[in-house]
């Protein structure tokens, strides 16, 4: 028996309205992925050829103009209510700048503690002993969970971005260029941090 797909593409297309009356820029043209479970997927492309714009019509950041996107076989577009905030949970997101995705104001501990509670874990102490769990397991000391996140070097903040993200226990990770803000050095952590999450 072959397995599923976690996450289908079909035919998406993405465009956005152009300075020019009645013209469109297509960002996203007739693409199709499918990511099965344990999978890792690169996409390449030149700057400015549509990626980003990709990841984020995935998740339902950007409105897709045509096509799907099937989490285990579901059509996303189809979703309202409870139903599309547990598909928003399934399916996460990492931005590519981790010195913008993040709160300045708000100390490690608050960003991953925000995301904990949206995702329904009401008890303190239960999103006490994940948040300890999450700051492990993206390799940050639990040191860092009362510093602001302002106080961080660029790799640190995107260990947590990427912990914030993890929260919810997602059944797929989208990561828009994830260490290319990054120091060469910490790049290989990041890289490794995501192959040990595989």
């Amino acid at each position: 028996m072959t397995q599923a797909p976690v996450l289908k593409v079909e035919n998406l297309q993405t465009r956005f309205k152009s300075v020019q009356r009645g013209k469109f820029v297509h960002a996203v043209d007739d693409v199709s992925i499918e990511l099965y479970p344990g999978e890792i997927v690169g996409l390449v492309g030149e700057s400015g050829c549509g990626k980003s714009t990709l990841g984020r019509t995935i998740v339902g950041l950007e409105k897709a103009s045509s096509g799907r996107v099937l989490l285990d076989g579901v059509d996303l577009s189809a979703l309202s209510g409870a139903a599309l905030r547990d598909s928003r949970r399934a399916l996460q997101y990492v931005f590519q700048d981790p010195y913008s995705s993040l709160n300045d104001r708000q100390t490690v501990g608050e960003a991953i503690d925000e995301a904990l509670v949206i995702a329904g874990t009401r008890s303190p102490e239960e999103r006490d002993r994940r948040t300890k769990e999450l700051l492990d397991q993206v390799g940050l000391a639990s040191a860092v969970r009362d510093r602001h996140t302002r106080e961080l070097s660029g790799g640190q903040r995107q260990r947590v971005a990427i912990a914030r993200s993890l929260a919810v226990n997602p059944r797929v990770l989208i990561c828009d260029e994830p260490v290319s803000a990054l120091d060469l050095s910490i790049r290989a952590q990041v890289m490794n941090l995501f192959l040990r999450l595989q």
